[in-house]
C-alpha cells in the first residue's frame, strides 16, 4: 500500500494520518488491533463478511451504504447501535398505526466511541483544499472519505478514480454517500475535481 500522493512520512498522530490518507498509517493500526478483534467489532456494528477478513480490508471494505452510515450513527451515538431501517410507521387503511422503534445494542464502550470521534473529526477539513472542504461550520462533526485509483497502465487522468466514498456522523444525522460505475473499466471517468464541486454544493 502506499500513501496518497505516494508521499513518505515517519512518526505521525492518527487523526493527522486519516486526515491526509496515510495508508500505511492505518496498515500498522490495524495490525496491532488485531484481525480477530477488528472482526468482532465489525460483527457488532452489523458487517459482516462471507470470508475471513483480510489485513488489506483496511483500506477499505464491500459494504452497503446503508450499512457505513449505521456504523458512522454508532460513533456518534456513544457507542450504541441501530440496524439501519428504512420504515418507522405504517398507517392501515382503518386508520390504525404500528410503529417500528429502532433497537439500540451496545457495541463498544462510550470513551471508544469519543476516541473515534476525535480521530475522524480533523478529516472534514482540508487545510491545502479549504474549497473542498466538508466542514459545517458549528456543527461537530466526525467523516472520512476515500478514492480507489485506477492503475497507471490504463491511462486515466490524474484526478480520475474507480470508487469515490464520503461517510459522516453528527449528533442528529448520518450519512454514506458512493460514487462510482457498476463497470469503471467502461463508464467514464469519475473525476475527483467535480465529485469536490458537487459535495461543495450539498453542504
Amino acid at each position: 500500500a502506499t500513501n496518497y500522493g505516494n508521499v513518505k512520512v515517519g512518526q505521525v498522530a492518527l487523526q493527522e494520518a486519516l486526515r491526509l490518507s496515510h495508508n500505511t498509517t492505518v496498515l500498522r493500526a490495524f495490525d496491532q488491533i488485531g484481525l480477530d478483534n477488528v472482526t468482532r467489532g465489525l460483527e457488532k456494528i452489523g458487517i459482516t463478511f462471507e470470508e475471513d477478513l483480510t489485513t488489506d480490508k483496511a483500506l477499505g471494505i464491500n459494504a452497503s451504504t446503508a450499512d457505513v452510515a449505521s456504523a458512522f450513527a454508532t460513533i456518534g451515538n456513544t457507542g450504541l447501535f441501530n440496524e439501519a431501517q428504512y420504515v418507522t410507521k405504517i398507517i392501515f387503511s382503518d386508520k390504525s398505526e404500528r410503529t417500528f422503534e429502532p433497537q439500540n445494542t451496545r457495541a463498544f464502550k462510550e470513551s471508544t466511541a469519543y476516541q473515534l470521534l476525535h480521530v475522524l473529526k480533523g478529516t472534514s477539513y482540508l487545510q491545502d483544499k479549504p474549497k473542498y472542504s466538508s466542514y459545517v461550520k458549528g456543527v461537530p462533526q466526525a467523516m472520512k472519505s476515500g478514492t480507489v485509483a485506477y492503475d497507471d497502465a490504463v491511462g486515466a487522468p490524474a484526478d480520475a478514480a474507480m470508487d469515490m466514498w464520503t461517510a459522516s456522523t453528527t449528533p442528529s444525522v448520518s450519512i454514506a454517500v458512493w460514487h462510482g460505475y457498476d463497470e469503471p473499466m467502461n463508464g467514464g471517468w469519475l473525476r475527483e475535481s467535480i465529485m469536490n464541486e458537487k459535495k461543495l454544493a450539498l453542504h
